[in-house]
């Protein structure tokens, strides 16, 4: 149940969130260029260490962590474009997924309209043709420049990513004009410290009330043969089943109490909420 509800397909690292954003994004220490998609290349750690240091955001909120995941999107979605031997583009794909994306938010302006593919949690089908165009022209144009046949190593520097970002590859981005933000037409907006608090809550009841009363007797039974349960905890377990078929409202104290239950069982035996 628990992997269900929290498949591991949808997790990501904090390697691979600074990979997402910096792929994404250009930031400048003065002149210096500090953060963009040749550092990607460079490798996970050395990535993150820069994202950490230059490239994250000083203000975390829900549009933030929307765009971290439509940024997980358009990446991930590249890496499938571009495929994998026998059937991909080439060899270069750690090189051209991110150059690709980068290249694409600097011609589009930042103008990829984050909404859209938040709401569809998905690209279209013009953005995705698109995105493939664009990576064959990068992957060849990547080849034919690299000095001495040094693909990955000159995709390191950032003599490299400018190369690739002042090519307009013979593209026309009204291909994808759907696929462009129009002003003012965002429909995001960003949610109060309340509301995060009023929705965190209210994913805590809900995901309390997904565990089956199956489950819960399962619960108490092990607190009870393992001893890794308080029994406060027992009780409560034991309680469950009757108040999630009851309906009876939680309290605050008890949901917390359930919580810890839960988190000690996904930890210790998670075959029981996984079953």
């Amino acid at each position: 149940m628990f992997d269900k509800t929290n498949p591991k397909s949808q997790l990501f690292t904090k390697e691979d969130l600074a990979k997402f954003c910096n792929a994404w994004q250009e930031c400048y220490d003065g002149k210096k260029l500090v953060v963009a998609p040749h550092f990607v290349v460079r490798g996970g750690q050395k990535n993150y260490a820069q994202f950490m240091q230059y490239g994250i955001e000083k203000k975390i909120d829900n549009i933030f962590f929307e765009d971290v995941i439509v940024k997980a999107i358009l990446f991930r979605a590249a890496e499938k474009l571009y495929g994998v031997k026998p059937n991909a583009i080439g060899d270069l794909r750690y090189v051209v997924v991110p150059y690709a994306i980068g290249w694409l938010n600097i011609h589009s302006k930042g103008k990829i309209s984050f909404s859209k593919i938040w709401k569809n949690h998905a690209l279209s089908e013009n953005l995705k043709n698109f995105l493939y165009s664009l990576m064959k022209k990068i992957d060849t144009f990547i080849r034919q420049e690299a000095p001495a046949s040094l693909y990955g190593e000159w995709a390191k520097k950032e003599e490299c990513w400018l190369a690739v970002r002042e090519q307009d590859f013979n593209l026309d981005l009204v291909i994808i004009q759907d696929d462009l933000e129009k002003a003012g037409n965002t429909n995001r907006r960003k949610i109060t410290d309340d509301e995060i608090e009023k929705a965190k809550v209210q994913e805590e009841y809900a995901f309390i009330k997904s565990v089956s009363p199956e489950a819960w007797q399962k619960i108490e039974l092990w607190g009870k043969s393992s001893g890794e349960l308080t029994t406060n905890q027992k009780s409560l377990a034991f309680s469950m089943p009757s108040n999630i078929r009851l309906g009876r409202k939680m309290s605050h104290a008890d949901k917390n109490t359930a919580l810890r239950i839960l988190a000690i069982v996904q930890e210790k035996a998670p075959e029981i909420l996984n079953g």
